[in-house]
């Protein structure tokens, strides 16, 4: 069977817009380019690393690479982010595609790409990177000429090329499937690492690319275990908006089980005058007078469950949440706002929603 994907590519590429944070990059230069704009070797603003100049906000921090490298299979730790490497690759391999994670990182995947090999496509033999300055080189099989690459998706490199949408998926997938990229998940799922990641990578890219799991398993077929992909996509949810939301629903199932956990829904719309709408999963329209779009919430018994990540610490993103949980409150609703330390700790995680669950049951008796 040849490559499936087609069809969803060309709807994904036809839809697609660039990421905002893709967009707001600096390409990396030659030194002979550096010269030109008038930069010094002094300039703050982009630091000499193997004869280019890259953007010093490219440039990661020694805690942030030791962390990654912890998380890496084979505990290696890259200095530079993941799309600035694919773009210096591409200045010194015009002829290689990047392919797996460096491909994802192009398309504008903002998770899982930073710690992964820079990946590509290229002739000879299949090699794996043992330290940060090695690419991982995938062969151009014989079917992959049915989908060649695509150019004009890095809108500061148009002639880097890419494998298409589907086949990026399919990459990643058979490297968290092989173990050849992993990262640090929490506990309490109930399911093995390597399953947690593929659905918070399948959740993740579903955001990206604006489409349901459920096209993936025809688009993906020949090229990845369909039985496989079939049940990490019924774990998967488009509400999944940040890989932390997407741990928060798997705990939230593995500890409550179904029939409590499916009460909950992902990117609940509260309105002001106390109804809610699903627009994520019944597409039906959000409309006006919005107070809140809760994580996860329970209509049933207005009960609703905020994720906090360290973006939620910034003094403007604090007024805004308290305001709106304020509002909620008068409105009826309760709020759990749990932060990573619930999802390091099972147990207390567990017993923070399951008094919360009590106390909203109580509250409507």
């Amino acid at each position: 069977m040849g490559y499936q994907g087609d069809a969803l590519d060309n709807d994904i590429i036809r839809r697609r817009r660039t990421p905002v944070h893709v967009r707001r990059t600096v390409r990396p230069v030659t030194p002979a380019q550096h010269r030109s704009c008038g930069h010094r070797g002094r300039d703050d603003a982009f630091t000499e690393v193997n004869g280019f100049w890259i953007p010093t906000a490219a440039v990661r921090k020694p805690a942030v690479v030791d962390v990654g490298a912890r998380g890496h299979p084979r505990r290696i730790g890259y200095d530079l982010e993941a799309l600035t490497r694919a773009r210096l690759t591409h200045l010194v391999h015009p002829g290689w595609t990047a392919a797996a994670w460096t491909a994802a990182s192009v398309w504008g995947l903002p998770y899982f790409c930073y710690n992964a090999d820079t990946c590509v496509l290229s002739g000879g033999d299949r090699r794996i990177a043992t330290h940060a300055g090695e690419v991982t080189r995938h062969r151009r099989a014989g079917w992959m000429r049915d989908r060649g690459p695509v150019t004009g998706v890095d809108p500061l490199f148009p002639d880097l090329p890419v494998t298409a949408p589907v086949l990026t998926v399919i990459h990643c997938l058979r490297s968290l499937r092989a173990e050849e990229h992993s990262w640090e998940v929490p506990p309490g799922t109930g399911m093995t690492d390597v399953a947690v990641r593929m659905v918070q990578f399948i959740d993740a890219v579903c955001q990206l690319f604006d489409i349901g799991p459920e096209q993936l398993p025809d688009a993906c077929a020949g090229l990845y275990p369909r039985r496989d992909l079939e049940r990490m996509v019924s774990l998967a949810d488009r509400g999944g908006e940040s890989p932390m939301e997407t741990v928060l629903r798997l705990q939230l199932y593995g500890l409550l089980g179904n029939e409590t956990a499916g009460r909950f829904i992902p990117q609940l719309v509260i309105h002001r005058d106390g109804s809610t709408v699903d627009p994520v999963h019944t597409g039906n329209p959000v409309g006006g007078g919005v107070v809140a779009r809760v994580d996860f919430g329970c209509p049933e018994w207005k009960l609703a469950i905020q994720y906090d990540g360290a973006d939620h610490l910034a003094r403007n993103r604090r007024d805004r949440d308290s305001r709106i949980g304020a509002e909620l409150a008068n409105l009826g609703w309760h709020v759990l706002r749990l932060t990573y330390g619930h999802l390091r700790d099972p147990e207390l995680l567990r017993q923070t929603v399951v008094d919360g669950i009590m106390l909203a049951r109580r509250r409507l008796s």
